[in-house]
């Protein structure tokens, strides 16, 4: 028998899943960074598009046959961001069915 590896039937979640359940269970959206939310947006495939100067960063999912999808944040290089960045981020991945199905996702 072994005891070693993950047990059976226990699904492995990343880092990166956690944090956006969190985000999505947060109930006003408040105390994330601009990193996490970077951070779940590369993890779904976004790329950031090349920055102008400036704060403000869009990020790009490219999909053949579809739309860009664009998300919009403010990089402040500390600190929390403004809850509205992560309602519309949660909002634009949601519309594009890029969040994995969860009940009571509020936000």
């Amino acid at each position: 028998m072994s005891h070693g590896g993950a047990t059976a039937g226990v699904a492995l979640v990343s880092r990166w899943e956690k944090l956006l359940r969190q985000m999505r269970d947060s109930p006003r959206c408040v105390g994330f960074t601009y990193d996490e939310a970077a951070r779940v947006l590369l993890a779904l495939g976004f790329q950031m598009a090349t920055a102008n100067g400036g704060s403000h960063r869009r990020w790009v999912l490219l999909r053949e046959g579809l739309p860009p999808v664009i998300i919009g944040l403010v990089e402040k290089g500390h600190g929390e961001l403004l809850p509205v960045y992560i309602k519309e981020m949660l909002a634009t991945l949601e519309a594009h069915g890029l969040l994995p199905e969860e009940p009571d996702a509020v936000c």
